[in-house]
């Protein structure tokens, strides 16, 4: 997340969107961002079908099969020669879970999106998620599957309609009234 939002220009508005793990990594990287963590606060984050919490009570099969794969160093290294996938490995220690820094990043709103059928990551990660990041939040219950299962030309228009354009609107804003004041400052030099 950091690497690609050092590529978004300091004056335009920056809308992180994750699905899935990348949910979670978009989330933890505006959360630490927003107070001071290192980083750009986000102007908005998108997370879709993301976790609250990884592992854990209740975990949905598929979750299952995920962590097994994880915690085996041979399953790691089958799936990085077969898929050219690499995972580091399950890590316990030093971990931050989303939903303890979802609520750093308001003001700036959040919008989760999730099927309540979501077959990696429980409606009750969206629910705390939700109730976790504050007035700022909106959940948008969606049906489809998981991550970028769901995108489909409504939710497409949707996240255009009512995330990017008001943000828009803001940047558009901001950048007119710090046009207004280097001309005032410069009227009276």
């Amino acid at each position: 997340v950091a690497a690609a939002v050092e590529q978004v220009p300091d004056d335009d508005a920056l809308i992180i969107l994750g699905t899935s793990m990348g949910s979670a990594a978009a989330v933890l990287y505006a959360g630490t961002a927003a107070h001071g963590g290192g980083g750009r606060p986000a102007d908005a984050v998108i997370a879709i079908s993301g976790p609250a919490w990884w592992g854990g009570r209740d975990r949905p099969k598929a979750v299952g099969r995920v962590l097994e794969l994880a915690e085996s160093p041979f399953m790691r290294a089958a799936l990085r020669y077969l898929m050219r996938v690499r995972i580091a490995g399950f890590r316990g220690d030093g971990r931050i879970d989303p939903v303890t820094v979802v609520g750093e990043i308001a003001p700036a709103p959040v919008f989760l999106i999730h099927d309540k059928n979501d077959w990696y990551f429980g409606a009750d990660q969206a629910e705390a998620m939700l109730s976790a990041a504050g007035p700022t939040a909106q959940l948008w219950w969606m049906k489809g599957g998981h991550a970028t299962d769901l995108f489909n030309q409504e939710l497409c228009d949707r996240i255009a309609r009512e995330v990017v354009a008001p943000i828009a609107e803001l940047q558009r804003e901001r950048l007119v009234g710090l046009a207004d004041l280097e001309v005032g400052v410069e009227g009276n030099a």
